[in-house]
């Protein structure tokens, strides 16, 4: 815990993503929020919002909400073209010491927001892919925005690397962080019918970018030598199209047990004997390799540089070539069968997962702050 501040900053958090909906920003942002709270600083979260919010004088929401598909997945945005008079005003009525906007190059919140501040401004850039459309053709108007940047945070090098390709600067890696806490208490036993060892994939399996499609494969394959085992699947998502394909491989003990609360989601992590992520690319971070380890889980994770970032091979997991359901077969049999490995790794991966407490991860955006302003 920090001691109290020797000066009370007030701080914008800025989020282009609905805050109704969870995802790895919007948590970002939540848990900075709430850190800085608690050490005494006044703290606004500007952010879209699908539903009316009452009774958070701490919330301001901006914008109409948009489902747009990008990166394999479903952001939802604002795409609102007429935010700058409202912003202005929140601008002008709150005077912020610090704004960072995370996405800061997304549309049209974040833009937008940063084009009115004159205040300090701090950048998070979390995405990562192989190139970007919207970079590309809106890139001579991004620059000039850009240049609104005071500072540059991103989450990975995968995400600098992402960033530094369109707008070249100093960026300064601190990552996303976990809830050490809540992952690494003993929970109650997560009710899961029939016995045996037990696979778990968490996330959006409707996305193609989540791999999911090769993990019923794999798990086709590791029935073959293992029919005992049985595949866990949270998350939200309609499972219908997967149906027939889990019938076609004849695939016995899948059982889709929906969104899950994270007192739920720690309790899944730690009784499964394998959690495993087979997302082919576009990660540019670990989150759910690092709720894992919290919780104790040995890992199989698709080879992509952002989940490279989080898990050594051999360390805290293993690491096999994505788009590859025989390699996750294989990675998941050898540690199915090797109760050793499974225990190393997971000792390994609490305690790696240590260094991405949120305390410490919202402490170094905090001193980022205090570096820029000076």
């Amino acid at each position: 815990m920090r001691s109290a501040p020797t000066s009370r900053l007030h701080i914008a958090l800025v989020s282009p993503y609905d805050s109704v909906y969870a995802g790895g920003v919007t948590e970002h942002v939540n848990q900075l929020a709430h850190h800085f709270r608690q050490w005494g600083h006044s703290v606004k979260v500007i952010a879209p919002s699908s539903q009316r919010v009452v009774g958070d004088p701490d919330f301001i929401p901006v914008g109409r909400v948009t489902p747009v598909a990008v990166n394999g997945s479903v952001a939802r945005v604002s795409l609102s073209v007429m935010l700058a008079p409202q912003i202005r005003r929140i601008l002008a009525r709150e005077r912020f010491d610090v704004v960072h906007v995370h996405e800061p190059l997304s549309p049209t919140l974040p833009t937008t927001f940063l084009s009115c501040s004159d205040a300090v401004n701090v950048g998070t850039f979390h995405a990562s892919a192989t190139r970007s459309i919207g970079y590309t053709f809106v890139q001579h108007w991004l620059q000039r925005v850009e240049q609104k940047l005071t500072g540059r945070i991103a989450v990975s090098a995968a995400a600098r690397e992402f960033a530094n390709r369109y707008f070249p600067a100093d960026y300064a890696i601190i990552p996303n962080g976990v809830d050490v806490e809540t992952y690494s208490r003993p929970a109650p036993a997560f009710p899961l019918p029939g016995a045996g060892p037990t696979v778990l994939f968490v996330g959006r399996f409707n996305e193609e970018r989540k791999g999911f499609r090769y993990l019923l494969d794999a798990m086709s394959l590791v029935q073959r030598s293992r029919p005992d085992a049985r595949l866990i699947v949270a998350g939200g998502g309609d499972p219908t199209p997967f149906r027939a394909l889990i019938r076609q491989a004849q695939l016995r003990n899948v059982q889709f047990v929906g969104y899950v609360t994270k007192q739920q989601l720690a309790a899944l992590y730690q009784t499964t004997t394998v959690f495993c992520a087979p997302s082919t690319g576009g990660e540019s971070f670990g989150i759910v390799l690092l709720e894992a380890m919290a919780a104790g889980a040995a890992i199989v994770a698709a080879d992509n540089p952002g989940y490279r970032d989080v898990l050594e091979h051999r360390r805290q997991g293993l690491l096999v070539p994505a788009q590859s359901a025989e390699a996750l077969a294989v990675g998941i049999l050898q540690l199915l069968d090797d109760r050793a490995s499974r225990e190393a790794m997971a000792a390994a991966g609490r305690a790696k997962s240590q260094h991405y407490a949120w305390d410490r991860v919202a402490g170094r955006v905090f001193d980022y702050y205090t570096h820029v302003r000076a």
